[in-house]
């Protein structure tokens, strides 16, 4: 496992430089540009955690990899990248070719022994769990780039043939089941949809499994949204960007913890469309602004 982790760190770190410098050469294509900086940045953060697993690794009893990673394999996934860096560096390096290379690195076996050591570690330490769920809005972000260019069709369309690498999850926490289900069959399209009737079985769902949003109501039995917030954030920190409050008769304690907190909420009754759009912007780890209901 060592060995794979520290190949992925030198390989995460050859990817976000090339990156890097490839957004410098492309500046005068301002969108293209941006995309590259971001893959950029995405790939320095996936280095950082696989340092940090390299680290976890020495302090953990795993299992033997069930893996080698050959030479074969090695060159075929680093190759795009040192080639094209040559171009590149000597300026003959086109935005087809460019564009080529990145969906051709991204998507092979790089990716599956990145999510090898991360399924791998993530059954032992929950701080790998998110890591996952990231690679896939790494993976959106260029699809989504892909759609709104010309050249970018073709490679679309492969990528679109493709299994996910991860399947996002939503919890919906509501005592009214009717409305529980429509919210369901509405977010469906965003993610795997997980229910709970009250926020004490919502705080248990989420020490269970990694979730990429919380829809939850106000007031409920049992334990309210405000305390089953509290609680989960106690749990897991990074839980804290990934509510979406709903309430029916927001008191102004209720709208002073919202502030407060900087917290997302709607009151109800909800916009589909607005719902929608605000978890899919939770999903993609974005905030705008939908309306005056919603702060941010």
């Amino acid at each position: 496992m060592k060995a794979l982790i520290a190949w992925l760190i030198t390989i995460e770190d050859l990817a976000s430089l090339f990156y890097a410098e490839a957004a410098a050469s492309f500046r005068q294509d301002q969108e293209f540009a941006k995309l590259l900086r971001h893959l950029a940045d995405d790939e320095a953060w996936h280095s950082r955690i696989m340092v940090r697993a390299f680290e976890y690794v020495n302090t953990v009893s795993l299992p033997p990899s069930g893996i080698l990673l050959d030479e074969a394999t090695r060159a075929k996934i680093e190759s795009p990248l040192r080639s094209n860096k040559k171009e590149l560096d000597m300026g003959t390096c086109t935005k087809e070719a460019l564009l080529n290379c990145i969906v051709t690195a991204e998507y092979s076996e790089w990716n599956d022994i990145f999510l090898y050591v991360i399924n791998t570690l993530k059954e032992h330490s929950r701080e790998f769990a998110d890591a996952a769920a990231k690679i896939q809005q790494h993976k959106k972000h260029l699809e989504r780039y892909l759609a709104t260019v010309p050249e970018g069709s073709a490679h679309l369309d492969t990528i679109r043939r493709l299994p996910p690498v991860w399947r996002e999850k939503i919890l919906i926490v509501d005592d009214d089941a009717v409305l529980v289900k429509l919210f369901s069959d509405v977010l469906v399209t965003e993610g795997a949809v997980i229910t709970a009737a009250n926020g004490k079985e919502g705080f248990q769902k989420t020490t269970e499994q990694h979730l990429d949003a919380i829809l939850s109501d106000v007031d409920m039995p049992v334990m309210d949204g405000l305390e089953f917030y509290r609680q989960a954030i106690r749990f897991d920190p990074s839980l804290r960007d990934r509510f979406l409050f709903l309430t029916g008769n927001p008191s102004e304690e209720h709208l002073s913890f919202f502030r407060q907190n900087d917290l997302r909420y709607f009151v109800k009754p909800v916009s589909i469309v607005e719902l929608e759009a605000m978890i899919h912007s939770i999903v993609s780890r974005t905030r705008p602004v939908l309306d005056e209901r919603i702060r941010t």
